[in-house]
């Protein structure tokens, strides 16, 4: 059998995710937080993702 690749194109984003905070603070005001981490975020990055952790070869055209 064939092994084929699939090729994913989609956008492509960095989600920043922060916690905890107790409650939204109101526009302009400055928050400390405990910690925060950047992660792979985006249609076409997440659909590329979950094709890989599945054993598919996997190409990504994507967009930032």
């Amino acid at each position: 059998m064939r092994s084929s690749s699939i090729t994913v194109m989609g956008g492509v984003q960095v989600d920043v995710v922060i916690v905890p905070v107790g409650e939204l603070p109101p526009p302009g005001e400055t928050v400390l937080v405990e910690e925060m981490s950047f992660r792979v975020g985006g249609a076409g990055a997440n659909a590329a993702i979950a094709f890989a952790e599945v054993g598919k070869q996997v190409r990504l055209l994507g967009c930032v």
